[in-house]
């Protein structure tokens, strides 16, 4: 049985910066198969450099990492680059990843609104072209480690199901 998120979310980035989505890929281009196992309900929104994050839905800001200045598409950089981690009702989260170096404007702590400045997109981490990786996913157990958390279905206010439209 697929797990859909109960929230439900806006775009993470500004519709005009918009370049396209991809939900059933291969780390955009090449053979490997980046959004696998426990990630594999996460969304590239394909943006240009500068691009903005914007906080799908209110919540808290629970984590960031705007110190990682490389990336790119070698798997050295798998496990790098630059995030925000919000917490939302229902026990949810969402993770924007792949920001600028010092590209995050909100601190932990802070509460957030829908649509907020979060950060703005850059090339740090495993990656081929400027894009924002989404993912909204919830904790198997309390003492599960960031690499072990399930990414579920993301529903959005402006898609009936995103993960049709996606390429």
């Amino acid at each position: 049985m697929e797990t859909f998120s109960k929230n439900i979310y806006k775009l993470p980035v500004r519709k005009e910066q918009l370049e396209g989505i991809v939900t059933k890929q291969t780390m955009l281009s090449g053979e490997l198969k980046s959004h696998v196992k426990n990630f594999s309900n996460a969304i590239d929104f394909l943006v240009p450099m500068d691009g903005q994050a914007i906080a799908a839905l209110d919540g808290v800001v629970t984590s960031i990492k705007d110190d990682d200045k490389v990336g790119g598409p070698d798997l050295k950089y798998k496990w790098g680059g630059n995030y925000v981690t919000l917490k939302h009702a229902n026990e949810e989260f969402s993770v924007y990843l792949h920001l600028k170096y010092k590209g995050v404007v909100v601190k932990v702590g802070d509460n957030v609104k829908q649509g907020q400045l979060l950060g703005y997109v850059g090339m740090t981490g495993y990656t081929h072209r400027p894009h924002l990786h989404f993912e909204v996913f919830i904790w198997p157990s309390p003492s599960a480690t960031p690499h072990e958390r399930e990414t579920i279905k993301v529903r959005f206010e402006e898609f009936e199901n995103i993960y049709d439209v996606g390429k």
